[in-house]
């Protein structure tokens, strides 16, 4: 079996996690290394491991006390220290510690251009992750991408698929079954990727009759309960450990450790297939 990651830290000894390695058939696969760091806390260590502090408890409120806003939302813009205030106080950071990740990765942002994006100081940052691969388009909106939003908007602005039709999804749907290959021709219009894999799973237990889904470990499927039970990633360990068939197995991935002293990739391949045997 694959050992759950584990952490220990402090100022003079070394951080130690569980890097998976390939033994023979039967036994564990799971070696220890020691990563030795200087400082007395690492950033991407504490955004990412499991919270075990105790949860606080619910204390009531008058119900007065949600019925009113104060003066602050009559002021046109905020400064970044107002922003970052009522952020850490009142919004759950998704994928994180709050009180690491707010400081250290989720910086203000107040413009976009192409590819950068600008904080309040003008300091350029190029965006590779195109915000979670949502922009891909760039930060810079073509005109004519935003002639066709405001054309749309005009004429009907929002309609729930499962109740209504409309001319624009059968023409993306006529469009991509030209384009797509082979004989993929019918296509679904979920709201984000996490929610598309969970329709790939329902999609493949019902076709197959099987309950088993395999992912690789070191991946990322989405926070829904199924996808986030198919993700790999260690910040899911500690919540979803009831979700039933789902297994996980390593691949020939060589950043955190070795399979094989050697470079030969048929004797990497080979110790790739035995760990997804066991």
């Amino acid at each position: 079996m694959i050992s759950q990651m584990t952490w220990s830290r402090s100022a003079t000894t070394p951080f130690q996690r569980l890097v998976p390695s390939v033994s023979s058939h039967g036994r564990s696969f799971a070696t220890t290394t020691k990563l030795h760091r200087t400082e007395s806390r690492s950033t991407v260590n504490q955004i990412y491991e499991p919270q075990n502090k105790p949860l606080p408890t619910l204390q009531p409120k008058h119900i007065a006390s949600g019925t009113s806003y104060t003066d602050q939302h009559r002021v046109p813009e905020w400064d970044d220290a107002t922003i970052e205030a009522t952020l850490q106080q009142h919004c759950m950071m998704a994928w994180g510690a709050q009180n690491a990740m707010l400081p250290n990765v989720a910086k203000t942002m107040r413009k976009g251009d192409g590819c950068y994006l600008y904080d309040s100081n003008g300091k350029r940052y190029i965006d590779f992750s195109s915000q979670a691969v949502c922009v891909n388009f760039g930060h810079t909106i073509p005109a004519s991408v935003k002639q066709a939003i405001d054309e749309q908007l005009e004429s009907v602005s929002y309609l729930y698929g499962g109740v209504a039709a409309h001319e624009i999804r059968a023409r993306l749907c006529a469009l991509l079954s030209e384009v797509c290959p082979g004989d993929i021709n019918g296509f679904l219009f979920p709201s984000s990727g996490s929610e598309a894999n969970e329709a790939a799973i329902r999609m493949a237990r019902k076709y197959t009759g099987r309950k088993k889904i395999f992912s690789r470990y070191r991946s990322y499927h989405g926070g829904t309960l199924g996808s986030l039970a198919m993700t790999g990633d260690s910040r899911r360990f500690d919540v979803d450990k009831d979700i039933a068939g789902f297994v996980k197995f390593l691949d020939p991935f060589p950043m955190f450790f070795q399979w094989s002293n050697t470079a030969c990739e048929d004797e990497i391949s080979e110790k790739a297939l035995q760990a997804l045997h066991e």
